[in-house]
């Protein structure tokens, strides 16, 4: 019965669906033949209580699988009470039930089941006394495998110089690090860093992995086909990967952490706080440092949202992003900014998640930081158009402050084993001031922008399980504010500008809702999900500037725009062999659009075609192809002059329409932990179809610019890569080779130029694990960088060398050491520090002399090339200083 009245809520749902929008009749037909199917056909109920054997108490999230002819039907976990329930179809007479549990011996016996027939069966597991079987390397007995988690033993790869999670990583095999903090373990990004089995932080996973002591923890976990939705865990494999952080036994339910404080030269100093209470139902983190060293906190921040992408992706964020309307921050360059930028950052970020029962955890980060930056420059930009090669050049002293707090909120409850709640909120404020002072043809400008920022996002999910499926709803809202105050002077747009000033307020709104719903489906081995959804969004820009306190016109406007976009999706993911199968995901959105006064109604189909070979001999591989459409948001429309900069200005396109592309992709990855070898390649071919470029007016001293859509924008990339490990040499190594041509359509001068930019690049890195006083990490990077177009070709050539030895002198003293080296064409440089730790044993003290840029190099230099302009930079360096810290753990 319950099944028929949500056939007929969502035929009726579907039928007002069809008659508002006729162009998804088909898609509509293929999704209510196959509810009907699936709620029509006949079905059996299996169910029951699983207990121990010994003394009859219940044994809750117990593994329950039913099979066939040895083929997946259904899958249940043991609620509180220990019992379990199982719908599926009834095509099959007999079956296999097979019952597992950590601690206790499998269980599996045979059922006969006549049709329509509801069996009750109650299983009794007995204790076993071993342990599940595990893969240990014996040759180093550093790693373990036991079925989808890989576990490394932190001892076996420590050096003793490490200050967080994120710098043990980097020491691990099979786990990689990159310059934005972004962890991939096993070629995959992970999702989230797990605490004790429990998420603190979700996809800000950085805030954790940047700042939290490594000497606590025990071990580290790859975990994959992570899902923590209990409803969808039951029939569904989640592709996710995470990290879970392993304590050691004298750490757990109770305070530890550490507290760094260290002084030095040229007014140095860093703080640095670690607190930390973890125990099964409640866990506390308390993260903050403050510095002047080098170590900026906004990074950490930086949100990083993970998509899972493929069939299980219904645990996702809904937010929408608001792009500023000016930004001002200067150039950087291809060299850690702490060897080039000034800085003073505070940071703290309190975390906690609470299990209030088994069914209703709570979890929250509350965080501040601010951030205040200095860098010192010269730039040159040459630029090869018609009708002649444009040169220029400026010096710019940068300053950079950013000051923010926001919070993270989660409740998750699952009264039962069919259902599931999630409610999410965050908040961010953020309070910005950026200044820049520049030099250009003798002149002085002052550019200043001061910004504020107001962000909030809701999110609830629910989730119901069904007869061989689930029920998933979506709500989601968000509020979005801008307000930005950009000042100019000396006013380089005017005639007269040596005493006037251009002031320019830009003020962006945005508001957006919506819900999806999804069906959630698996007969057999074959999984299929049906989405239908809505979102509505409403965005506002005003901008007013203002010279010599007269309004400019041509510089002011207002713009909004609405949107209202149903959608409607269908999923499958169809095996056709042991090893081979079919994914497919067609997704079809009318966007009813109003921008001012005008309206109009877009069609955006999208899809994902692709057929994996996975588990093989030799890996997994994956072939397919990618459609998208998307409309862009409001700032790519503005029909008033943005002032981005002294003497840029730019223009958005006269009408909306969708930027489209194909992509066709190829993976394949391969990975064997006990012999510690990885392999992954990657190759991708993106032809747009429609996009946005600019056509721009460019001279000696203005750049305008206005948004035009063209096609012909083509990317190729490619990327192998091979991690080893060699046991003579007792090393980890690394090869790597990567590819990339972009072909990117201009507009300059009314003269079309198409660039070309190919560059390659060879990578070679090692780590090693002596078993002496001495072990060293080292990287050697070599990349060509080729473009040209009709007007003229350039090339530059790139060597970077990285050295990084590690003497441990003896138990107690050890020198840490880095020293990067750079040619750029011809140009030599490097960048490095050193460090000496005195760590007495037997005490949870310890003394440390950080010492950087041992040599006082005064300048780094980079040839950049990017479409038709070629860039030359040389940064003033954070010159020589050494500073005394001392560290307490405890």
């Amino acid at each position: 019965m319950k099944i028929k009245i949500q056939e007929t809520y969502l035929l009726k749902c579907l039928e007002r669906f069809k008659q508002k929008f006729i162009g998804f009749n088909v898609l509509l037909l293929i999704l209510v033949l196959c509810v009907s199917k699936t709620s029509l056909a006949q079905n059996i109920s299996i169910s029951g209580f699983v207990k121990n054997a010994q003394d009859s108490l219940p044994i809750t999230g117990t593994s329950v699988v039913l099979k066939a002819n040895n083929t997946f039907l259904g899958y249940a976990y043991s609620d509180e009470a220990g019992a379990f329930n199982i719908n599926v179809e009834a095509i099959y007479k007999q079956f296999v039930l097979e019952v597992s549990a950590l601690g206790f011996k499998r269980y599996k016996d045979s059922l006969i089941v006549m049709d329509n027939e509801n069996v009750s069966r109650n299983v009794y597991l007995s204790e076993k006394i071993e342990t599940l079987s595990t893969v240990v390397l014996k040759s180093t007995e550093k790693i373990e495998v036991n079925r989808d988690t890989i576990s490394y033993r932190l001892s076996a790869f420590e050096y003793g110089i490490e200050n967080s999670v994120e710098d043990m990583l980097k020491n691990l095999p099979g786990i990689e690090v990159d310059d934005n903090g972004i962890i991939r373990a096993l070629g995959e990004p992970i999702d989230k860093i797990l605490i004790e089995g429990d998420d603190l932080a979700n996809s800000n996973y950085k805030v954790i992995s940047q700042n939290l002591d490594p000497s606590a923890l025990k071990s580290i976990e790859i975990i994959q086909n992570y899902e923590e939705n209990p409803v969808l865990k039951q029939f569904l494999n989640s592709s996710a990967v995470v990290l879970n952080l392993k304590l050691k036994e004298d750490k757990k339910s109770m305070l530890f952490g550490k507290a760094d404080v260290g002084l030095g030269l040229e007014n140095r100093y860093s703080g640095d706080l670690n607190l930390a209470f973890i125990n099964p139902n409640f866990k506390l983190l308390n993260l903050g440092f403050v510095n002047n060293i080098g170590r900026t906190a906004g990074a950490q921040f930086s949100n990083y949202e993970f998509s899972i992408g493929g069939f299980n992706d219904f645990k996702k964020s809904y937010k929408l992003n608001q792009n500023p309307m000016v930004y001002l921050q200067g150039s950087i360059m291809d060299i850690d900014e702490k060897y080039y930028v000034e800085n003073q950052a505070l940071s703290n970020s309190l975390l906690f998640n609470k299990k209030f029962s088994k069914t209703l955890h709570i979890k929250n980060t509350l965080y501040t930081y601010r951030d205040n930056f200095k860098k010192d420059y010269n730039i040159g930009y040459t630029y090869f158009v018609p009708p002649n090669t444009i040169s220029y050049s400026e010096h710019n002293n940068f300053e950079n402050t950013d000051f923010s707090i926001g919070n993270d909120f989660e409740l998750q409850s699952n009264p039962s084993a069919s259902s599931n709640l999630i409610i999410s909120a965050s908040f961010v404020y953020k309070n910005k001031n950026d200044m820049n002072d520049l030099v250009t043809n003798g002149n002085l400008i002052n550019q200043t922008l001061k910004s504020k920022i107001n962000n909030f996002d809701a999110q609830v999910q629910y989730t119901k399980k069904l007869n061989n499926g689930a029920l998933v709803l979506d709500g989601f809202s968000g509020v979005k504010s801008n307000d930005e105050l950009f000042t100019i002077h000396p006013n380089a747009f005017a005639q007269d500008s040596t005493n006037s000033e251009l002031n320019t307020n830009y003020k962006s709104s945005l508001k957006y809702w919506g819900a999806e719903s999804a069906f959630v489906f698996k007969s057999g081995k074959t999984s299929h999900s049906y989405t239908i959804g809505v979102l509505h969004t409403s965005e506002n820009i005003k901008g007013q500037s203002y010279a010599n306190k007269l309004v400019v016109d041509s510089l002011s406007g207002s713009d909004n725009a609405k949107k209202i976009e149903p959608k409607a999706q269908v999923k499958l993911k169809l095996p056709m062999g042991e090893r081979l199968e079919f994914n497919a995901i067609a997704e079809g959105k009318i966007s009813f659009y109003k921008r001012n006064n005008t309206s109009s109604s877009l069609f955006l189909p999208n899809a994902d075609f692709n057929i994996q070979l996975k588990e093989g001999k030799t890996g997994n591989y994956r072939v397919g192809w990618e459609y998208v459409s998307k409309l862009e948001t409001l700032d790519y429309y503005v029909d008033f002059f943005i002032v981005n900069s002294y003497r840029s200005l730019s223009l958005g396109a006269n009408r909306v329409e969708a930027i489209t592309n194909n992509r066709y992709y190829f993976r394949h990855s391969f990975s064997d932990v006990k012999k510690r070898l990885f392999f992954s390649t990657s190759l991708s071919y993106k032809h747009f179809n429609s996009q946005f470029v600019q056509e721009g007016l460019l001279n000696q001293d203005f750049n305008i610019s206005r948004s035009v859509y063209t096609s012909g924008q083509n990317f190729i990339f490619f990327n192998t890569s091979v991690t080893t490990y060699s046991k003579p040499l007792n090393m980890s190594l690394k090869v790597g080779y990567n590819y990339s041509r972009v072909i990117n359509p201009s507009v300059v001068n009314n003269t079309f130029l198409e660039t070309v930019n190919n560059t390659s690049g060879f990578g070679l890195t090692g780590t090693s694990y002596f078993r002496s006083f001495f072990n060293f990490k080292f990287q050697m990077n070599y990349t060509d960088n080729k473009g040209w177009n009709t007007e003229t070709e350039v090339r530059n050539r790139r060597f970077q060398f990285m050295f990084n030895p590690i003497f441990k002198i003896n138990s107690e003293w050890i020198i840490n050491a880095k020293f990067k080296n750079y040619l750029v064409d011809s140009i030599f440089y490097d960048a490095n520090y050193m460090e000496i730790i005195y760590e007495p044993e037997l005490k949870k003290w310890s003394l440390g002399l950080y010492v950087q840029n041992i040599f006082n190099k005064e300048t780094f230099e980079f040839n950049y090339l990017n479409n038709y302009t070629n860039t030359n930079i040389s940064y003033k360096t954070v010159p020589r200083y050494a500073y005394v810290y001392w560290r307490f753990k405890f």
